[in-house]
């Protein structure tokens, strides 16, 4: 029969396997009980694979965490910088640049502080899933999306008045590893499909939703699919139906 201590040894890096953390004071929690181990950086690196930053956490709070959990392969990093603090989006740049990420979901000032281009972040070329909340990415000027080539699945916000056509179609014609893009918008659905029928965009591999990318970490269900697979299923079914199906599918999780 396990002993409390065995079944704790046992239970605990299941249980750090997912780590969300919202506030600074839980962070800091995080932190400290990390730093209780004899090795925590060892134990870290071990267990918390999948890792969300998010709300009023600061963003050297940040930095701290993300300089002990280096064996994250899914991080999903959605702070703002201090003012004051002007290095370290830079310093994070190149924190992440040393994780295992397969999965990466950002707000662009977490990692950038002027001029954003993803051909400076390394580890974007090495990532199949990439996620960007902000809504202005389609906007104006290209920020290197479109050569990130291993890219499979990625998430863009889409905004029917101010984003671009000519972006979107470049990045669907030079990201060819491409097999899912899924467009996050709050318009209709009739809307969304009279905009890429105006603007001639008719790409198998586009999906729609209105849900939130907070969803797929913080969703009170047990039962909610990860918005990755429930696009690859919409994806697949278009194909099945040979084009019978043009419009713009929303994603139902």
């Amino acid at each position: 029969m396990l002993t409390h201590k065995m079944a704790t040894v046992r239970l605990e890096p299941i249980l750090y396997r997912v780590v969300k953390l919202t506030r600074e004071g839980q962070a800091q929690h995080f932190i400290k009980c990390l730093h209780l181990r004899k090795s925590p950086q060892s134990f870290a690196y071990a267990a918390v694979k999948a890792l969300c930053i998010y709300g009023d956490i600061q963003t050297t709070t940040a930095l701290e965490i993300l300089q002990d959990c280096t064996g994250v392969t899914s991080l999903a990093i959605w702070t703002l910088p201090n003012a004051e603090v002007s290095p370290i989006p830079e310093l994070m740049q190149e924190q992440v640049n040393t994780l295992p990420l397969r999965r990466l979901s950002l707000s662009v000032a977490s990692m950038f502080s002027t001029s954003p281009s993803f051909t400076t972040l390394d580890i974007a070329r090495v990532i199949t899933h990439l996620e960007i909340l902000d809504g202005w990415v389609l906007w104006t000027v290209m920020i290197g999306i479109e050569k990130l080539t291993q890219l499979t699945h990625l998430s863009l916000a889409l905004n029917l008045q101010l984003s671009c056509p000519e972006h979107l179609q470049k990045i669907l014609n030079h990201c060819s590893n491409l097999k899912v893009l899924i467009l996050r918008s709050p318009e209709n659905q009739n809307d969304v499909n009279t905009w890429f029928k105006v603007h001639d965009i008719h790409d198998v591999r586009i999906v729609w939703t209105d849900e939130s990318s907070w969803w797929d970490w913080f969703s009170p269900s047990r039962n909610h699919r990860n918005t990755w697979d429930c696009g690859e299923d919409v994806v697949a079914w278009r194909r099945r139906m040979k084009g019978a199906y043009q419009d713009i599918q929303h994603i139902e999780c």
